[in-house]
């Protein structure tokens, strides 16, 4: 298991490796050309950018959660009843136990040797349902966590297919911070399919992703003001 795990790490690795390789071939032999930044970035550019990104991914995930809930809505909520319910009888039956048991030290004490002929003694047995509810419990649980993995891997498949298209129509990140006056026409093409494949990786990162970008920036600014007040 462990040798097969490795060897996939492996595998992966060099794939990685191979299209690194390619593609500084591809552009070394394609002579590309360097770029440069926009004036102002952290004072205008930058603070736009954000801004626009942080409300379409809003608007994003609220659309994607209204899909999830679509298709996986009932679902999930039948997967929590389950759960509910076996939790529900497992407290029940485990009161159960609990009272018998007292019941069965009361006529210990009290001689009440008749206690244990009687029916009531047959709910001493009650450890066997108690443990097949808490296996209910752990299939619920196992259920409701297969609805967790299917809505979080379609949230993210149709997160990215919907970043994609707001990417493909025109927002675009690293055309709002580089002068691409000087590429080729060829360079452009690779830029727009790039930048485009750029921008919807962060817009499926979604509302968090770009505030912790923005807390990064806040903080390299502040850092830089503070620096600058110290050397003045």
């Amino acid at each position: 298991m462990l040798e097969t795990g490795m060897q996939d790490t492996l595998k992966k690795t060099w794939f990685v490796v191979v299209v690194a390789i390619a593609i500084l071939a591809a552009a070394g032999l394609g002579k590309a050309t360097g770029l440069q930044f926009r004036p102002n970035i952290l004072g205008q550019v930058l603070p736009s950018l954000l801004a626009g990104l942080l409300v379409i991914t809003a608007m994003s995930e609220r659309a994607i959660a209204v899909v999830n809930d679509i298709w996986f809505g009932a679902q999930h909520t039948e997967a929590e009843d389950k759960l509910l319910l076996a939790n529900r009888k497992l407290q029940a039956a485990s009161a159960d136990v609990r009272t018998t048991k007292e019941l069965a030290k009361d006529a210990v004490r009290a001689g009440n040797n008749d206690f244990f002929t009687t029916r009531a003694a047959a709910s001493l047995s009650l450890e066997a349902p108690t443990k097949a509810y808490a296996e209910e419990i752990q299939a619920s649980e196992q259920e409701l966590a297969a609805v967790r993995k299917d809505e979080a891997r379609a949230r993210l498949s149709l997160g990215f297919m919907i970043a994609l298209v707001v990417s493909a129509v025109g927002v675009r990140t690293l055309e709002s911070l580089l002068d691409i006056d000087g590429l080729t026409h060829e360079q452009h093409h690779i830029f727009q399919c790039v930048d485009i494949l750029l921008t919807a990786a962060v817009l499926t990162g979604g509302t968090s992703g770009v505030s912790a970008i923005t807390d990064l920036l806040g903080t390299y600014v502040s850092a830089s003001r503070k620096r600058a007040l110290e050397h003045s």
